[in-house]
């Protein structure tokens, strides 16, 4: 639970099926039938059962249903004309027992293979929660790995260097101003050697806690928030996930506690502090690294005049010959100076290594080539580069007024 995906965290527990479909599915407690869905992708076909505590269960990438529900759904696919559907039976239409049959494992919608994904969530509020937390014993006694420790400047340097600096285990670091702490870190479980994401980290400085991560339950409009949790620019250019151990002022993600200074260390001149990171899992193993901060002198250099400033939690705007950016509140993680210009027709947008948790309304004026009765089949394109290769999103485009426009998620070259 929690594991560090594409853009979201994991929100339930996967389950191994032997590599193939058809083992029986029971519910795991009394309840009803609430919801029942079926797609080509994401969950596949999935049922949710409500259960009188106020939690749903959830049963994801299931192969069929039972007969029962599997004549209900067919029923409303042909009504509808649709394969892909959603259906909310009421209360009294599919009461379930403990353990009663409910459908067979399969490997449907957006899955790399035979697996059940289970979930429990609250009923009220619809966000998942740590299934540990409900008293599944699984075999653990393997402590979490730690594959490197990094500093992050949050102002001045660290090392004399103004980017990520690596930090070895008991090593000593030099800082000058502000800094921030990551981990490259993960788990594994008695007879699986899948990497897992880690259930807590906790940092401290000088035996006092600034810093823990759990990975308990979150919301579904918060998930994206995982790209401001972990270094975003690394995922992007080299497939590295890094918890950074820090929170940025526009993270809405509540899997954070004990912060002191939202993770940050400001060094004092002359000062020494001995920084623990700790990683645990439900079980409660643990893994620990340590190093020592000398504090350095900060000099205050004076920073470039911003061309366009853009604010976390404001709406903000902008605009340039043949296009219109807006941004709404809450879009960013952090306060940032937007980087724009206009090359060869194309509009370049921001930095496409930076994160962005809102959709932004594009609007951009066609290029004088694209003859006018073709406008309402103009796309407009994104390009960016990951891990070194560019490659190109084509986005969901209307005509308005003349105009094209789009709702990207991300920054990017725009034409």
């Amino acid at each position: 639970f929690g594991e560090l995906r594409t853009n979201h965290f994991h929100s339930g527990l996967d389950i191994k099926t032997q590599q193939r479909e058809g083992l029986k599915i029971k519910a795991i407690g009394d309840g009803y039938i609430s919801r029942i869905n079926v797609s080509p992708n994401g969950y596949g076909n999935a049922l949710y059962i409500d259960h009188p505590n106020g939690y749903t269960s959830v049963y994801a990438h299931l192969k069929e249903f039972s007969p029962e529900i599997t004549a209900y759904v067919r029923q409303h696919q042909y009504q509808n004309q649709s394969f892909k559907i959603e259906l909310y039976p009421q209360p009294t239409e599919f009461p379930i027992k403990a353990s009663d049959l409910i459908a067979l494992s399969g490997n449907s919608g957006s899955s790399g293979g035979p697996h059940l994904h289970f979930e429990i969530r609250e009923t009220k509020s619809e966000e998942p929660i740590n299934p540990f937390y409900f008293g599944y014993d699984i075999p653990d006694t393997r402590k979490p790995s730690i594959l490197g420790l990094y500093a992050y400047p949050i102002y001045g340097d660290v090392n004399q260097k103004t980017r990520r600096v690596t930090v070895a285990n008991g090593s000593t670091i030099s800082v000058s101003g502000a800094v921030g702490f990551g981990i490259k870190t993960y788990d594994k479980q008695n007879g699986s050697e899948n990497n897992n994401g880690i259930h807590q980290i906790n940092i401290s400085v000088n035996n006092e806690p600034i810093y823990t991560f759990t990975a308990n339950r979150f919301s579904f409009d918060e998930t994206r928030a995982i790209n401001s949790t972990c270094d975003y620019a690394d995922i992007q250019k080299n497939n590295s996930w890094i918890y950074q151990g820090f929170v940025k002022d526009g993270n809405p993600l509540r899997l954070y506690s004990n912060l002191k200074n939202k993770g940050i260390l400001e060094a004092k001149d002359g000062e020494t502090y001995q920084v623990k990171i700790e990683v645990s899992d439900y079980a409660g193993n643990t893994s620990s690294q340590s190093f020592t901060v000398n504090g350095k002198e900060f000099i205050d250099s004076a920073k470039l005049p911003e061309e366009n400033p853009m604010y976390w939690n404001e709406e903000n705007q902008f605009k340039a010959d043949g296009i219109k950016l807006s941004f709404p509140k809450n879009a960013f993680y952090e306060d940032f100076d937007l980087a724009y210009r206009f090359s060869s027709n194309k509009h370049w947008v921001g930095d496409f290594n930076q994160p962005i948790h809102r959709a932004f309304h594009l609007v951009l004026e066609p290029t004088p080539n694209i003859p006018i009765e073709q406008l309402d089949k103009a796309v407009i394109v994104r390009e960016y580069q990951k891990r070194g290769v560019w490659k190109k999103d084509y986005l969901t485009t209307t005509l308005e007024n003349g105009k094209l426009v789009a709702n990207p998620k991300e920054f990017g070259v725009f034409s």
